[in-house]
C-alpha cells in the first residue's frame, strides 16, 4: 500500500483565526492513502487523519480550518471531504 504523508504545523498566532490551511498532495494517482499530520505548535499536540485517494478531488489539495474552544484545538475539514476523514 502506497502512503503519502503531509505535515502541517499550526503556529499559536494562527490557530484560532479562521485561516484556511492547505494540504497539497499533488497527483492522487501516485498514492493510495493520504496521511495528514497536523501539529499544534503551542502544545506539540498532533492530529492524524487519513483519506483514501479515490475520495480526494482531482485538484492537488484539500483545506481545513482550526478553532480553539477552552484549551482544545479543533480541526474542521472542508465539507466535501470531512466525512471521508478517518
Amino acid at each position: 500500500m502506497n502512503i503519502k504523508t503531509v505535515r502541517r504545523n499550526i503556529p499559536a498566532e494562527r490557530e484560532n483565526q479562521n485561516d484556511r490551511f492547505r494540504v497539497k498532495y499533488g497527483n492522487k494517482g501516485d498514492f493510495e492513502i493520504l496521511k495528514v499530520v497536523i501539529t499544534r505548535m503551542k502544545t506539540g499536540e498532533e492530529f492524524l487523519y487519513e483519506f483514501d485517494s479515490h475520495n480526494l478531488t482531482d485538484k492537488d489539495s484539500i483545506h481545513f480550518t482550526t478553532s480553539v474552544v477552552g484549551n482544545q484545538m479543533k480541526v474542521d475539514w472542508d465539507d466535501f471531504i470531512s466525512s471521508k476523514a478517518r
